[in-house]
């Protein structure tokens, strides 16, 4: 490329510049956020490519070491597009602004091509609308990242501020908090970016205890969540959650059984219902795509932290595999997935066999239906475990067992299950009469 066709291209080559003048500090950040596909031009993108491999071989970034790597690598003298970047582009600081053009350009590439590429499909015909649609849906704006840390005091900074940023949140905990304290105590809370298990047998409450978990987040806490509804119909949902909220027996919101007084509660609920950060997906049939969609627009629109999806095994499969524990293992794999590309939380509820019921003990997490692999993907896995009494019924006592949690040791949290309120709450909790919303005056 000759230099007055660097015009063309300023973005990039003003990227490239900052990177060369900041040195391998600047590219660490860069690199932590970019990738070679945002360039288009080939030698921007070899650039890229050999600054990586000098930082992950802890070189110096800067003109005279890119001209003597290149010149190694490709056996050619480097282009003065490249040694030359750092005139153009006056400071390092400047990186931000090049890398915003730059994504915005790719974004626009992204869109053409997939555009594109629903067009032909569309005149080759075989392919239904709804597919025509998903492909147009598909579309990733977002940039993988990919983390080029190896710098001793890059690294030693981002730790800093990491635990820096944690002391403001005035907590002890690392990740979300579920609301109930001993979980919280032996886990360090919900880790963003990695996946969560809640599993129970069928019919014992694996969907009550993530309400549970998402009531005391969204509506106490005020963390945006999103709740995916592979199983259970809308109204259901905001049912036990109302029940949650006013303390009005599920059952009598189910059948519309209500007081005048727990009427203008229900009314002080809906009109809740506007102020607090809850996105609900009724999504019966969907598949692991089709929920990575609705996870991409969560995160990126409404900055939801935290996803719940019910329940694992219910998501439907499309693709190759025929096995259904090979259909598990890959949904699994790409739900993990999606918790690391959007940076939120994943708390999958499963379903465990009934052979734990059947011997009368709790479950363990190798019993989940299916497949390890889900095990294998979580960062934490909770069973939860309510045991019968003499006469064959279960009572308010509950166990989760927390047989996995990736940076801590495995144990037991006891909860007490409100059965009139299908609610899992820390034994000694105590509803007040104040914190139930009523109807706003208008």
């Amino acid at each position: 490329m000759e230099l007055n066709e660097v015009r063309e291209h300023p973005a990039e080559v003003g990227l490239i510049g900052c990177c060369l003048l900041g040195g391998i500090d600047t590219f660490a950040e860069v690199a932590n956020l970019t990738t070679k596909d945002v360039f288009t031009v080939e030698i921007y993108q070899q650039a890229f490519e050999i600054m990586s491999e000098m930082a992950r071989n802890g070189s110096a970034i800067d003109c005279s070491t890119i001209m003597v790597s290149w010149e190694r690598k490709f056996a050619a003298r480097c282009p003065e597009a490249i040694w030359l970047a750092s005139d153009y582009a006056a400071s390092a600081h400047n990186w931000p602004y090049y890398r915003e053009v730059l994504l915005e350009d790719y974004g626009k590439r992204e869109v053409v091509r997939t555009a594109a590429e629903t067009i032909n499909a569309a005149n080759a015909g075989g392919k239904s609308f709804n597919e025509l649609k998903a492909m147009l849906e598909s579309v990733d704006l977002g940039i993988e990242i990919r983390a080029c840390l190896e710098g001793q005091d890059p690294l030693r900074d981002a730790y800093r501020k990491s635990l820096r940023e944690q002391l403001k949140k005035g907590d002890s905990l690392g990740g979300l908090s579920t609301g109930l304290r001993r979980f919280d105590s032996l886990t360090g809370g919900l880790p963003l970016g990695t996946m969560s298990v809640v599993a129970a047998r069928p019919s014992e409450g694996k969907t009550a205890l993530g309400l549970s978990m998402l009531y005391k987040m969204c509506f106490e806490l005020k963390i945006p969540c999103l709740f995916v509804s592979i199983e259970m119909r809308r109204d259901a949902i905001l049912n036990r959650l109302a029940s949650m909220a006013t303390r009005i027996p599920a059952r009598k919101i189910k059948n519309l059984d209500l007081t005048e007084g727990e009427k203008l509660k229900m009314k002080g609920f809906i009109d809740s219902l506007s102020e607090n950060p809850l996105w609900f997906a009724e999504a019966p049939g969907a598949t692991i795509d089709e929920i990575d969609r609705l996870v991409r627009v969560a995160t990126k629109r409404h900055q939801v932290a935290c996803v719940f999806v019910d329940y694992v095994q219910k998501i439907r499969y499309v693709g190759p595999l025929k096995q259904r524990f090979e259909q598990i293992e890959d949904t699994s794999q790409k739900l993990q997935a999606l918790s690391q590309r959007h940076g939120c939380h994943v708390c999958a509820m499963a379903q465990v066999n009934r052979k734990s019921a059947e011997e009368n003990r709790a479950p363990r997490a190798s019993e989940i239906s299916g497949s390890d692999q889900i095990e294998k993907d979580a960062e934490i896995v909770a069973l939860l475990h309510r045991p019968k009494s003499e006469d064959g019924f279960r009572g308010e006592e509950a166990n989760i067992i927390l047989s996995k949690i990736r940076d801590g040791e495995p144990g037991i949290v006891k909860v007490r299950f409100d059965g009139a309120h299908v609610q899992f709450v820390d034994p000694e909790t105590n509803i007040k009469s104040e914190d139930i919303p009523t109807q706003k005056e208008k």
